[in-house]
């Protein structure tokens, strides 16, 4: 099991975690999650920059494993928690946020790093 460490953005009150190869399966991703709720409950911070820009564009998300990792995202989180995820540079996962928001969860994903963290940064 991989242990998972995030950063904080500290002027910004933004954790960060960087998702890797290990973490494209769903026992990964749940040990993904986990890391990130027990960091905001620790921290009491509640915006996530999850970044998947260093996966490999070879490699995009299958659409099943995009949809059960957006249930399980909302399932965790709810509307608790602001999640941007910066995709790879050619992918679009539009399919996670609309599941994951349909859900009830506050999520965003995007390409570019900057509006993310705007977006993030947003009142609720």
């Amino acid at each position: 099991m991989t242990v998972y460490e995030h950063s904080l953005i500290e002027e910004l009150e933004i954790l960060e975690f960087v998702m890797t190869e290990a973490d494209q399966d769903e026992e990964g991703w749940d040990a993904m999650l986990q890391a990130m709720a027990s960091a905001t409950r620790k921290t009491g911070i509640r915006r996530i920059l999850l970044d998947r820009s260093r996966l490999g564009e070879e490699n995009p998300s299958k659409p099943m494993f995009a949809y059960r990792t957006a249930l399980r995202t909302a399932e965790v989180f709810g509307a608790t928690v602001r999640i941007a995820a910066q995709a790879t540079g050619n992918e679009d996962d539009n399919f996670w946020e609309t599941v994951a928001s349909n859900r009830g969860a506050i999520v965003k994903v995007g390409t570019q790093r900057a509006p993310l963290i705007d977006w993030l940064m947003q009142e609720t």
